[in-house]
C-alpha cells in the first residue's frame, strides 16, 4: 500500500510539472521597445519635447506603464509616464512628452510593470537655444528643399527637419520647436482629429504653415481644406511666370510655365502674387501665425532649380512672427510667487480678536488668578499657577489659530486663456499654488490636455 501511495504521488508530481509549465511560459511577457526623441531629434530648451514610442507585445495581455526618465538638475528623477494596455501580439505607437531641463543629455524610455523593467532604451538628446530657426519639411521629395539649410538668421542657426506624416505630435505643446513646416506632395487626408487641433494651436501661437499645388494637389491638401487660404477646385496651366519673378527680383523665369491649382480664394486671405488674374501665393493669418498656399510645386521644373525660390523662402518663412511677450505664458517669478501667495482665506485675524484674546489672558493670569488664590488663602501657589495658566492659554491661542487657518489645502490657480481671430480653440496656461496647513504630500494630477 505504502508503494502505491508513492508511486501515485510520484505520477501526480509529474503531470502538475507538465501542466504548469506551459502556463509559465504563457504569461511570459515578450516586450520590446524603440523611441525617437523630438522631430527628427529636434529639441529646444524651455519647449517640451514630444517622444515618439513604439512598443510591440509578442507574448500575452500586459498592462504596463511606459515612462520616460532622467536625471534633473537638482540631483533628482524626473519621470514622464503614462498607462497603457498591451495585449498579446500587439503594436502601439503614441507620444510622450518630456520637459528637459537645461543639463539634460540623455534620458530612458521604459516599459515597466510595477517595479519591474520589461524593456527599456536610451536617448541621447542635445537641446538647441531659442535663437535656431527651424523647418519642418513632410514632402515625398525633401531635397527639393534643401535651400532651407542655406539660410542665415540674423541671430542663431538654421535646422531642417525632415519628417514622416505619423511624427506629427497630437498635441500643440509638441510642435513649439518648430518655427515653419513645408508640407509638399503627401498626403494629409491621414491627420488625425488631435493632429488637426495641434497643428491650429501651433499656427495661433505663430508658426507658419507652407503648403504647395501643382498636379497633385487633391492629397497634399485634403487635410487641410480648414486651414488653407483658397477653395481648390482644379488646376490650369500658364506659360509664364513673370508675376513669381518680379515678387522674387528673379527674373529668370520669363517665358517659363508650370500647373497651378486654382480656387476660390475666401474672404480673410491675401493675395501676395497673382499670375494671368490666377493667385499664385496666397497667405492667411491664424492668430499669430500664417498659412501659405503656393499654386505650384517648387520640386518640379521650372521651380525645381530656380534660385528665386530661396527668396520667397526667406521672405515668407525666415523671421519669428512677432507677438507680444504675455502670449507665451513668460512670467516673472516674483511676482508669480507674490500673486499664488495671497490667500484670503489666510487673512489675519481681526483686531478685536486680538484684543479680546490678550485682555483676556492678562485679567486671568493676574487679578483673577490673584484674587481666587487670595480667597483661599494659598498665594504662596502663584509660582504654580501662572506657568500652568501660561501653557494653558498658549495651547489654546496655537489649536485656536490652528483652526482658524483650517485643516484642508488650499488651490490658487493663475490662468492666462487666449484666444485667435479664425482659430476655434483657445489655449490656457496656468499657474498653480498648493498652500498646506501641515507637512504632507499631495498628488497633483491635471487633465490631458495640461502638461505639468
Amino acid at each position: 500500500m505504502r508503494l502505491a501511495l508513492v508511486i501515485l504521488c510520484a505520477l501526480g508530481l509529474f503531470i502538475s510539472s507538465n501542466q504548469l509549465n506551459p502556463a509559465y511560459a504563457q504569461t511570459k511577457e515578450n516586450i520590446t521597445i524603440s523611441a525617437q526623441a523630438g522631430l527628427d531629434g529636434l529639441c529646444k530648451t524651455g519647449v517640451w519635447l514630444p517622444v515618439h514610442v513604439k512598443v510591440e507585445n509578442t507574448g500575452t495581455d500586459v498592462e504596463a506603464r511606459v515612462q520616460a526618465s532622467y536625471k534633473n538638475d537638482q540631483n533628482g528623477q524626473t519621470v514622464y509616464g503614462m498607462d497603457i494596455s498591451l495585449p498579446a501580439t500587439s503594436r502601439k505607437e503614441f507620444f510622450l512628452y518630456v520637459y528637459p531641463d537645461g543639463s539634460t543629455r540623455n534620458f530612458t524610455v521604459s516599459v515597466l510593470i510595477g517595479d519591474k523593467t520589461l524593456a527599456k532604451t536610451n536617448l541621447n538628446v542635445f537641446c538647441e537655444t531659442d535663437q535656431i530657426t527651424t523647418f519642418g519639411v513632410l514632402a515625398d521629395n525633401p531635397t527639393a528643399y534643401s535651400v532651407l539649410n542655406d539660410f542665415h538668421p540674423l541671430a542663431g542657426i538654421t535646422r531642417v527637419a525632415q519628417l514622416k506624416l505619423s511624427e506629427l505630435p497630437d498635441q500643440a505643446q509638441g510642435w513649439a520647436a518648430l518655427n515653419a513646416l513645408v508640407i509638399s506632395n503627401v498626403d494629409t487626408g491621414t491627420f488625425s482629429a488631435e493632429q488637426k487641433n495641434a497643428l491650429e494651436l501651433w499656427l495661433a501661437n505663430g508658426g507658419k504653415l507652407f503648403v504647395t499645388g501643382g498636379v497633385q494637389w487633391q492629397t497634399t491638401t485634403a487635410g487641410l481644406s480648414n486651414f488653407l487660404p483658397i477653395e481648390l477646385q482644379s488646376t490650369q496651366s500658364v506659360t509664364d511666370l513673370s508675376g513669381l519673378s518680379e515678387y522674387a527680383k528673379n527674373k529668370s523665369l520669363q517665358e517659363k510655365g508650370t500647373v497651378l491649382a486654382t480656387g476660390h480664394v475666401k474672404e480673410d486671405a491675401n493675395i501676395l502674387v497673382e499670375q494671368n488674374g490666377i493667385p499664385l501665393l496666397i497667405e492667411k493669418k491664424i492668430g499669430f501665425g500664417k498659412v501659405i498656399f503656393f499654386a505650384a510645386n517648387p520640386s518640379l521644373e521650372p521651380l525645381s532649380n530656380w534660385g528665386g525660390m530661396k527668396e520667397i523662402y526667406y521672405h515668407l518663412l525666415g523671421f519669428k512672427s512677432s507677438k507680444p511677450d504675455w502670449a507665451d505664458a513668460a512670467w516673472d517669478s516674483s511676482q508669480a510667487n507674490d500673486a499664488l501667495a495671497t490667500l484670503p482665506e489666510l487673512s489675519l485675524p481681526s483686531f478685536i480678536y486680538i484684543f479680546c484674546w490678550l485682555s483676556l489672558y492678562v485679567i486671568v493670569i493676574g487679578p483673577v488668578n490673584y484674587l481666587i488664590l487670595r480667597r483661599i488663602k494659598r498665594t504662596e501657589l502663584g509660582w504654580v499657577t501662572v506657568p500652568i495658566l501660561v501653557v494653558l492659554f498658549a495651547s489654546l491661542a496655537y489649536f485656536s489659530g490652528y483652526a482658524y487657518r483650517g485643516t484642508q489645502p488650499i488651490l490658487n490657480r493663475i490662468s492666462l486663456a487666449q484666444g485667435w481671430d479664425n482659430a476655434n480653440q483657445t489655449q490656457v496656461n496656468n499657474l498653480t499654488g498648493v498652500y498646506s496647513p501641515g507637512r504632507t504630500s499631495y498628488k497633483v494630477e491635471t487633465k490631458k490636455q495640461f502638461m505639468l
